[in-house]
């Protein structure tokens, strides 16, 4: 079943090449702006809702970044000497939210990559300098759930 829209357009087609066989013109010129009309409103609707996903997507990274503690990062890190490759010292506030930031845009990337035809619940992962960040998306492929984890230590073991 068509969508209302796709009806429309298919049905204006239909009368626009009516009325150029029949050479009404000005009811075609009247026909081919109402097309263009309708057309320019859905690209309008579809580019909105990208915009508010792009937006609830910064609204759940910013939810992260301002409720992470990232002090306790520092004093972990510091307290056990660990500094990331190039550096002599700990890092700084910043460049571990800076370092956050990034880990989470890259999940979110990748989950939401056209190429990527998992299903629901299964969870992309960008992890480096202790920082994971984990996305998962939904069955129409919008971005579901963002997690944001520094790990000290992990195991696991699989069976042969």
């Amino acid at each position: 079943m068509l969508k209302p829209y796709s009806r429309a357009l298919n049905i204006t087609s239909r009368l626009l090449n009516l009325c150029v066989k029949l050479r009404l013109w000005k009811l075609a010129r009247r026909l081919l702006n109402i097309r263009k009309k309708h057309i320019a409103t859905k690209l309008r609707k579809e580019l909105n809702l990208q915009g508010m996903e792009k937006k609830s997507q910064q609204q759940m990274i910013d939810n992260i970044i301002d409720n992470f503690d990232f002090n306790r990062v520092m004093t972990t890190m510091d307290a056990l000497n660990w500094r990331w490759s190039g550096s002599k010292d700990t890092p700084t506030k910043q460049e571990l939210i800076d370092a956050a930031s990034q880990k989470l845009h890259s999940a979110i990337e990748q989950v939401l990559s056209p190429d990527n035809k998992e299903h629901k619940n299964v969870g992309w992962i960008c992890a480096s300098g202790g920082f994971q960040a984990q996305a998962w998306k939904t069955k129409k492929g919008n971005l579901a759930k963002l997690q944001l984890e520094f790990i000290v230590s992990e195991w696991d073991v699989e069976r042969d």
